[in-house]
């Protein structure tokens, strides 16, 4: 206990040291703070327009080429569907009678490779001869029921002990775990 006594004055004999002045200064002119990120995507938006600038027309003429090449995919497509459209027979009743029927057997092809697919599994395979030979043995089938309901009968157990007969008070606000 001297011992103590002794370390503990010794400790406040010892005198207070204050940061030199200016100190505080100091530190904070070193401190390096990143750019705010919104600061930060409007100077790489800035970079990427005028990147982007740079291939953009800069005459009357190279907007009128790039108008027309940006439009001619449009154009084109709509002279196919006004050429596949005005023959008196095709109606648009008629197209989407084939687009029906035409979707209806690509789903119907998809089910059936789907079909197939599990068909030919050897997982499945494997799974149907388990419940083939599960079947041929009764006795197996019967004590696998047991032990479910034997589980299934514990766990009701556990649970009625550690939520319905646990007294519940303000010094118990913790759960506690009885087996």
């Amino acid at each position: 206990m001297n011992g103590w006594e002794r370390l503990f004055g010794s400790i406040a004999g010892l005198g207070r040291f204050a940061p030199a002045a200016g100190f505080a200064e100091r530190v904070m002119a070193r401190v390096r703070l990143p750019a705010p990120a919104p600061a930060l995507w409007a100077e790489v938006g800035g970079r990427v327009w005028g990147w982007a600038r740079a291939f953009l027309p800069q005459t009357r003429r190279g907007w009128a080429i790039a108008g027309g090449i940006a439009s001619a995919p449009t154009i084109s497509m709509a002279a196919l569907l006004f050429l596949v459209f005005s023959h008196p027979l095709l109606t648009l009743g008629s197209f989407t009678t084939y687009l029906s029927w035409k979707a209806s057997a690509l789903v119907g092809s998809l089910f059936s490779a789907l079909a197939s697919a599990m068909v030919e599994s050897v997982a499945l395979f494997r799974a149907y001869s388990l419940l083939e030979s599960l079947a041929d043995s009764p006795l197996l089938v019967g004590a696998g029921g047991i032990a479910f309901s034997l589980t299934s009968a514990i766990a009701l157990w556990v649970l009625y002990r550690n939520l319905v007969a646990t007294p519940s008070s303000v010094e118990s606000r913790y759960a506690r775990s009885r087996v």
